[in-house]
């Protein structure tokens, strides 16, 4: 980010430069054309003077031969001829002054040619420059069009990441609530249990008062063994609670894991590890509840055999007692065996 932040600021520096330099070229560009009108104009004026040089020497020729002419005509014309003498002086001093004025415009015109010369060197490199700005800059935007490349391509591991963590909580919600069902299946097989054993013993009544006492005791395992599910329960509902937990921090973690990409890959390792764990650790509390369950299935089993042979001892007992015997070991009659099974 800070280094996008830098080239973008170079790139918005190289731009105010560039857009300078096309100001300059500008400006120098004006400068020169002025120049170059002013050249023009001063040629203009040269080809001008050239052409009235030309004019007076033509003049001055003319005038001389006339002199000439003159002198050979007659000599009374001496004053006429100093008058003209003096006029072809004037007429020269007049072009002498031409001619410097020629010269001074010619080396200004010279002086203006050298100085459009400099200008040129000086646009050539301002041009050179800018062409260097230019490639410059596109190299830049190529740095910036990778960079943007590059965060597009975290971006989208960032979202396979998440889309990575939601499956995992998915499944972590739907084991905990499989094994929620399995408790709460295991609590109604249980509760029906103890109310078969309940249903049992209200039957049996003083009959076997003597098996009271080993079916309490059983029944007290039964529920400690229920205290221990119940115990059991409310851990794994710990657990899920931290696991609720974890799976909030592992939220954050990945708010965190936009700004550190660095870091993601050994939090999703820990949290896979961590997963595998709870998945060995509730798999070993299944089986072990299910063999808890199997354990109480036996002993209930067992209890309704022994308590099934106990009835018929006792009715096979009271078919042998005499009636007042019967009546004196049992205050009440016991309930007929066909009509029991039945």
């Amino acid at each position: 980010m800070n280094a996008t932040a830098e080239l973008e600021r170079d790139h918005r520096m190289l731009s105010v430069r560039c857009t300078d330099t096309e100001l300059s070229n500008k400006r120098l560009a004006k400068v020169v054309d002025e120049l170059r009108q002013e050249k023009e104009a001063l040629r203009e004026e040269l080809q001008t003077l050239k052409l009235t040089q030309d004019s007076l020497a033509k003049q001055h020729a003319d005038t001389v031969n006339q002199m000439a002419v003159f002198e050979k005509a007659a000599p009374d014309d001496a004053a006429k001829m100093k008058g003209l003498q003096n006029a072809i002086t004037k007429k020269i001093e007049s072009l002498d002054l031409l001619t410097k004025e020629i010269v001074s415009v010619t080396n200004k015109s010279a002086s203006l040619q050298r100085k459009a010369e400099q200008l040129g060197c000086e646009r050539l490199v301002l041009e050179a420059e800018t062409l260097a700005l230019e490639q410059t800059t596109t190299q830049q935007e190529r740095t910036i069009n990778y960079l943007q490349y590059e965060s597009a391509q975290l971006n989208e591991a960032i979202n396979k990441r998440k889309s990575e963590l939601v499956e995992v909580k998915k499944q972590t919600a739907a084991t905990l609530l499989e094994l929620q069902l399995q408790l709460t299946r295991a609590e109604e097989e249980l509760t029906r249990l103890n109310n078969a054993v309940a249903n049992e013993k209200s039957l049996t009544g003083r009959q076997n008062i003597w098996q009271a006492k080993e079916l309490h005791a059983k029944t007290e395992d039964l529920l400690a063994t229920h205290q221990e599910m119940a115990k059991e329960r409310g851990e794994m509902k710990n657990e899920l609670a931290l696991v609720q937990e974890k799976v909030y921090r592992l939220k954050n973690n990945v708010l965190v894991v936009e700004k550190q990409n660095q870091v993601l890959n050994g939090t999703l390792q820990m949290l896979e590890e961590e997963d595998q764990l709870m998945k060995t650790t509730y798999n070993e509390r299944k089986n072990e509840a299910l063999e808890e369950m199997n354990k109480q299935s036996a002993i209930v089993r067992q209890l309704n055999a022994e308590l099934e042979e106990a009835r018929e001892n006792l009715y096979l007992l009271n078919s042998k007692v005499c009636k007042a015997c019967r009546t004196a070991i049992f205050p009440s009659d016991l309930p007929d065996p066909s009509s029991r099974r039945g």
